[in-house]
């Protein structure tokens, strides 16, 4: 992988890192589930004010270089748009699967 496309991927992930730092806990990182959590999670309101803050952090953090082209990824991403597209696509399948969950609990 060339130094360019490591950085990139690093931003990426300080960003979220920093997203996850906001919420101040072990919540949602890779791996973790509910059933592991020992404290309690940050409200809803919490939640929903970093999530709508996350479209004005991405605009101000990458605006410039969204289009900038970089190698491909595997999956043939190359550039930083294409990567905000497939993370938004995938941040929408667990909102699919949460629905589906509260469905099938019946709430």
């Amino acid at each position: 992988m060339e130094k360019r496309h490591k950085v990139l991927f690093q931003q990426l992930e300080d960003y979220r890192q920093e997203t996850l730092k906001a919420i101040d806990g072990e919540w949602f990182h890779f791996g973790t589930k509910p059933a592991d959590w020992d404290t309690q999670p940050p409200k809803l309101a919490v939640l929903v004010s970093l999530l709508q803050e996350q479209p004005q952090k991405i605009q101000a953090a990458y605006k410039d270089r969204l289009e900038a082209e970089f190698p491909a990824t595997e999956s043939g991403m190359h550039t930083i748009s294409q990567v905000l597209v497939r993370t938004i696509f995938h941040e929408g399948m667990h909102l699919a699967s949460l629905h589906t969950i509260r469905r099938c609990l019946g709430k």
